[in-house]
């Protein structure tokens, strides 16, 4: 099944909406381009969209520490944001196989503000 770039692009923004918690359709649809006609042009044709980390929409490379809150019966930890785009990736790729598509789609940290999504 052939499967469009517009239908890859709706998919991550229901992603972006569900894994970071952001009801605000608009402001992500605004942040998430086309491979190839995105403002900044960071990926070029041969990606599937280019997404701009902004407008809350977090980046895949941040790393947040947090220390230890014994109160709580806290040890501290980390959280990595790209576990969280590796979760939108799966999520995408279920959708893409629901349609019938066996091909997958990964996300691809172009700096700390933008994001590329390319096929597997």
């Amino acid at each position: 099944m052939r499967v469009t770039k517009a239908t890859i692009k709706r998919l991550y923004i229901d992603a972006i909406m569900k894994y970071q918690h952001s009801e605000d359709e608009k402001r992500i649809r605004k942040n998430v381009h086309t491979g190839g006609k995105g403002p900044g042009g960071w990926t070029g044709d041969h990606a599937l969209l280019e997404i701009y980390c902004e407008d809350g929409i977090m980046n895949a490379s941040d790393i947040h520490s947090f220390p230890p809150a014994p109160e709580f019966d806290y040890k501290g930890g980390s959280h990595y944001n790209s576990d969280m785009w590796a979760n939108m990736d799966e999520y995408v790729n279920l959708m893409l196989q629901a349609q019938g598509c066996n091909r997958k789609v990964y996300h691809e940290p172009i700096n700390n503000a933008v994001v590329s999504v390319c096929w597997a």
